[in-house]
């Protein structure tokens, strides 16, 4: 028996399960405040987006491997790997997206108070419903070329990645490098913008450093305090996003070069490839009060049941 594949199975099962709790117990704690408030603030529905899509990444990506570690190769015809892998790189496109315009909106909020920016300040908390929307739209059209064609559960002479029972196809260099611009050029896209915007609170924050020690409200000294401590926990989940992100794609350029590489670097990809959707979630958790406040409710009265008991 190969021992290597019941370590593979748990490491996935293990992934999964935690990451899709992690990201349930966000959308559970969201969906109780607007029964309560019956509306969220802009960057709470960012929060939920991101966590939505998070939550079904690692369905769509650690289910097809897990079942493949179970011995369960055929689950899957070629509609259902089109389907599945199209789902997942939906939502990653959704998931980056979402990351990036939660940078973008704190870099938003971070700004100062010119005219120019007040205007942004004003106008982007009423279209960022828009802007999901957008999004969702945007990864679903740049990821069209997956529907027609290059992903088969059958046996095939042409080079191809495994994606549990799935087989992508590498249909030579040139349309492989033209999908790969698509794809990989709508991700870069956001991770620039995660950079200028995740740089450009750096220094806005900088600034602020030195100037509070001239603040002699007590009033603005706290809101400053509230908006410099949401900028470095957005920075935080930006940063993670931008850490797995590297390693991803340089395992993508590594196994696409001519020259052999390790039989586990694909399976390796995969779980890498899913952490940030695994972690994020727990990130939040730290740092959301609104989160923080429900999830230690919730083990109070836990405990209590327990003693009860």
């Amino acid at each position: 028996m190969n021992l290597s594949v019941p370590v593979k199975l748990a490491a996935f099962i293990l992934q999964t399960s935690l990451g899709i709790l992690g990201n349930i117990i966000v959308l559970g704690v969201y969906t109780h405040i607007t029964q309560i408030q019956q509306k969220m603030k802009p960057v709470d529905k960012i929060f939920c987006s991101l966590a939505f899509s998070n939550m079904m990444i690692l369905l769509t990506r650690g289910s097809p491997q897990i079942m493949s570690y179970l011995g369960h190769q055929n689950i899957l015809d070629n509609v259902g790997c089109i389907a599945i892998f199209y789902t997942y790189r939906l939502l990653r496109g959704v998931s980056i997206s979402a990351t990036c315009f939660l940078s973008v909106f704190q870099a938003i909020v971070m700004a100062p108070a010119t005219s120019r920016w007040e205007s942004l300040k004003t106008k982007v908390p009423n279209y960022v419903l828009p802007f999901l929307a957008a999004f969702w739209l945007g990864s679903a059209v740049i990821n069209i070329y997956i529907p027609l064609g290059g992903l088969a559960n059958v046996n095939g002479t042409d080079p191809f990645y495994r994606v549990g029972s799935c087989l992508f196809r590498h249909y030579g260099l040139v349309i492989s490098a033209l999908y790969s611009t698509m794809a990989n050029g709508y991700d870069f896209l956001f991770i620039s913008l995660m950079l200028l915007s995740s740089t450009y609170t750096v220094f806005i924050l900088r600034r602020h450093g030195q100037q509070v020690k001239y603040l002699h409200s007590i009033g603005t000294a706290t809101r400053e305090s509230v908006d410099k401590k949401a900028s470095k926990n957005i920075i935080k989940l930006t940063a993670l996003y931008v850490f797995f992100f590297s390693i991803d794609t340089f395992i993508m350029i590594y196994s696409v070069t001519p020259s052999s590489f390790p039989a586990l670097l694909p399976e390796i990809r995969l779980f890498l490839s899913s952490c940030y959707s695994m972690l994020s979630p727990f990130l939040i958790m730290t740092f959301n009060k609104k989160i923080k406040i429900p999830v230690g409710w919730f083990r109070k009265m836990e405990k209590s049941n327990v003693l009860c008991l």
